[in-house]
């Protein structure tokens, strides 16, 4: 399981490289952020960004987060619930923020399987807390990990950066998206996390 923040720096670089590559390509940060926490990472990346969207399940960390970024659209909802339900189908979001404590492709799953505004571009900042768990009981427990399971057997854990973005990449496809560029890097106590930073292009656009 991730460790909250341990890898806060990394997870900020990768973030400013981020805000960087959209500045070059004109496209505006539309930030929908799945797991506000305590706000570090808005405290961290987004302070200047006046509006966006949040979720935090936790009614007294999302009050936290209501006080912090007060143009942002706060709700204290469980994410993958949210999304799945098209809860912000409306909004033009061009940056999704996944920082979950364990996996992050269940969340990823209801975004890209919802029906929502989806843009010629987007970005995806995320940290994955799922390699820890896989090195002591495999990949076959976790129904989504199944098929890699069976292309490159039970021990994911060596290989869990390099299939990060082929689990992507099959994730996004159901939106329409191709992984036009993927960093990742390996994070977090013994590094059981792995912290990543995607930029998608929407085919036919």
């Amino acid at each position: 399981m991730a460790l909250d923040n341990s890898s806060l720096a990394l997870k900020a670089a990768f973030r400013q490289i981020m805000l960087q590559d959209m500045a070059e390509r004109e496209v505006p940060p539309v930030i929908i952020e799945t797991n506000g926490g305590l706000g570090e990472v808005y405290r961290n990346c987004y302070p200047s960004i006046e509006t966006g969207t949040v979720f935090e399940k936790d009614e007294k960390k999302a009050v936290v987060l209501a006080e912090q970024r007060l143009g942002w659209a706060v709700y204290a909802s469980d994410c993958v619930s949210a999304l799945t339900q098209n809860i912000c189908s409306w909004v033009p979001c061009t940056v999704l923020d996944v920082d979950p404590y364990g996996a992050s492709w269940p969340i990823l799953n209801a975004f890209f399987l919802s029906e929502r505004d989806f843009q010629p571009w987007m970005w995806i900042a995320g940290t994955d807390g799922l390699r820890g768990h896989v090195q002591i009981v495999g990949g076959w427990k976790k129904e989504y990990l199944q098929p890699y399971v069976y292309e490159y057997g039970n021990n994911l854990y060596p290989i869990y950066l390099e299939l990060c973005p082929k689990i992507l990449a099959d994730i996004v496809l159901n939106a329409g998206y191709l992984v036009d560029r993927f960093w990742g890097k390996y994070a977090g106590k013994n590094d059981g996390m792995v912290d990543y930073l995607a930029r998608l292009r929407r085919t036919g656009c």
